[in-house]
């Protein structure tokens, strides 16, 4: 299934806490399936923030590296049906597979998503500039991320399904009525920009 990557990416003084933060308040509160204000979880290496009770937060942090780029990337692996979870943990593993560990992340997907295709957003301030080559594999790195996942998830739901006495005995808890797997399903500027997709 194709990956997709699109960047962008703001320098100079426009590489700013303030560009950084007007980005992050669109990721994480543009409206969802039902027009209503989101305020989604603003993923980093270090932590989880809220854009509407840390936004000064993470502008400070974005101003203390000095960056000289701001890159703004939307990443998709193509499944329609991955939850807000999967997504989350397929970007942060794509991301620090290239060694990206300095970034904001938000997801767009499930009950906090607003199309029927699963993404993410990425700021990453930084001091190097990403070349065609790194976004190229950026986006291989994201379709190999997307296959390890999936049969991770492929070997999750055999365990639960072996006929063997461990799993009877997996599939006895919750009152006898069987092991439930819940997923989630999706819910009714001067740039330079870059689309990757096969």
């Amino acid at each position: 299934m194709p990956a997709i990557v699109k960047a962008s990416r703001s320098s100079g003084s426009k590489a700013s806490g303030k560009s950084g933060g007007s980005s992050l308040k669109y990721f994480a509160q543009r409206p969802d399936y039902e027009q209503q204000r989101a305020d989604r979880e603003i993923h980093t290496r270090d932590g989880v923030y809220h854009f509407s009770q840390d936004q000064k937060l993470l502008e400070q942090k974005i101003d203390e590296q000095e960056p000289d780029h701001l890159y703004r990337i939307i990443m998709s692996s193509g499944d329609t049906q991955m939850n807000q979870q999967q997504t989350e943990e397929w970007a942060k593993q794509t991301l620090e597979s290239q060694g990206i560990h300095n970034y904001m992340l938000v997801a767009h997907a499930g009950a906090q998503g607003h199309t029927d295709h699963p993404h993410v957003h990425v700021l990453i301030p930084t001091n190097e500039l990403l070349n065609r080559q790194q976004l190229n594999s950026l986006r291989d790195a994201a379709e190999t991320q997307y296959k390890i996942q999936q049969s991770q998830i492929q070997e999750r739901q055999k365990l639960v399904n072996l006929p063997d006495e461990a799993s009877q005995g997996m599939k006895q808890t919750n009152g006898g009525k069987g092991t439930e797997i819940e997923s989630e399903k999706p819910e009714r500027r001067r740039q330079t920009d870059y689309q990757l997709g096969r």
